[in-house]
């Protein structure tokens, strides 16, 4: 869904700012402007975007569940 709406927007050049457009030009210049050959780099582009990002969040999440775990056990004066 991402590429096939980045596709779209690209087919009016005047709707993205100036600096998106030169991000997106080496994805169309590097696929010779077939439309299927743009949409799966952009695709791979956007996939692997996500996974950095989901990994981020993840390792935060498990810091702060930890200390959250931690700060109940303190306050509630759990022993093991």
């Amino acid at each position: 869904n991402f590429a096939a709406a980045l596709i779209d927007l690209v087919k009016v050049p005047a709707s993205l700012p100036q600096p998106v457009q030169s991000a997106l030009a080496p994805f169309i210049a590097g696929a010779n402007e077939e439309a299927d050959a743009v949409r799966s780099r952009l695709e791979a582009w956007f996939n692997s975007a996500m996974d950095r990002v989901s990994g981020s969040y993840k390792r935060q999440s498990q810091l702060w569940f930890i200390v959250v775990g931690f700060l109940a056990a303190a306050v509630m004066n759990i022993n093991p």
